[in-house]
């Protein structure tokens, strides 16, 4: 993987706050790979992705970091005010909401409190009561790789070709995998944003290569795709040792064709884990960070214990 000093000029222009999971057209070899994407994410393993809902109908997503904590993004945070919020949870076929007391967040930078694409667009809601039935995952600040991750999310919807046109729906939690490519780094060498790029069936459209000159592959997963509008807040999972960690939150996308739309060709953007300030939040708020570091094998990652032998990261190109 990649480390940037910070992005170049040319994309971070084109930013936008991400929205629900866009999906490759061929996703998973399915003929209906919006309805694959919404049935891998309302597998078990993912119930503590929440649905952040306002009022208004405003939409973001977040994770269940404890039992009264959900992670989420700071850009979110910023759009209501604490008694606004409502968060879901869906497990079984039943969605169950929770009131929202207050919210802490990253400190943002002085000079640019609206800047989110910088590190600091994190933020915890902490519920009004404690969610049962549904198990908190654990927090990653470790090393990263070159390695795939899992996209879950509450927001737009669609395929590449279409970009995001469809939802938010309050029962479509999406799915994707993609690969981590690159990260921006702070001057003390924390992470800052993690990327990875839409990568279409034909290889056309690896962005991190052109024009950013990255070592990205081309070639996209089975399973790839990327956040959109609605997905903000949402987890980057990392599998180890047969659990999904958290090791990123969804804080946007960017577009080299001027449209944020999640189609072929955009990256997305995650806020990393790793400063000190970050880990001081989450742990200040219940969550739980993960010890070893011990990477699973590439193609080969299965998804989950509860999926075994269903290798989900292999590539197009491997028999």
């Amino acid at each position: 993987m990649r480390v940037l000093p910070g992005l170049a000029a040319a994309v971070i222009v084109a930013a936008a706050p991400a929205g629900a999971v866009v999906v490759s057209d061929s996703f998973g070899g399915s003929a209906t790979p919006l309805a694959l994407s919404a049935l891998l994410g309302a597998q078990a393993e993912f119930d503590a992705v929440a649905r952040l809902e306002t009022g208004t109908g405003g939409v973001c997503s977040g994770t269940l970091i404890s039992a009264v904590s959900v992670l989420t993004a700071r850009h979110c945070a910023d759009a209501a005010l604490a008694g606004d919020w409502t968060a879901r949870f869906a497990s079984a076929g039943i969605s169950t909401g929770y009131g929202v007391s207050s919210i802490a967040t990253l400190a943002p930078d002085p000079g640019s409190p609206a800047e989110y694409f910088n590190g600091t667009d994190l933020a915890v809601f902490t519920l009004s009561s404690p969610v049962t039935g549904i198990d908190p995952l654990l927090l990653h600040s470790g090393p990263l790789y070159a390695e795939a991750f899992a996209m879950v999310g509450w927001g737009l919807y669609g395929t590449g070709s279409t970009g995001a046109a469809l939802g938010p729906d309050s029962g479509h939690r999406g799915f994707a995998l993609n690969m981590l490519d690159a990260a921006t780094a702070s001057p003390s060498g924390d992470f800052e944003l993690l990327l990875a790029d839409f990568d279409d069936e034909a290889g056309m459209s690896n962005t991190l290569l052109d024009p950013l000159g990255l070592p990205s592959q081309p070639d996209p997963l089975l399973h790839e795709g990327l956040i959109a509008p609605g997905d903000s807040g949402g987890p980057l999972l990392l599998l180890r040792e047969g659990s999904w960690l958290v090791s990123g939150v969804a804080t946007g996308s960017l577009a080299t064709d001027g449209l944020t739309d999640s189609d072929y060709g955009d990256i997305g953007a995650w806020t990393a884990l790793q400063s000190e300030a970050a880990r001081t939040l989450l742990s200040g708020a219940g969550g739980v960070f993960y010890g070893a570091e011990v990477p699973l094998p590439l193609p080969a990652v299965l998804l989950g214990t509860a999926w075994a032998g269903l290798a989900l990261l292999r590539r197009r190109d491997q028999p």
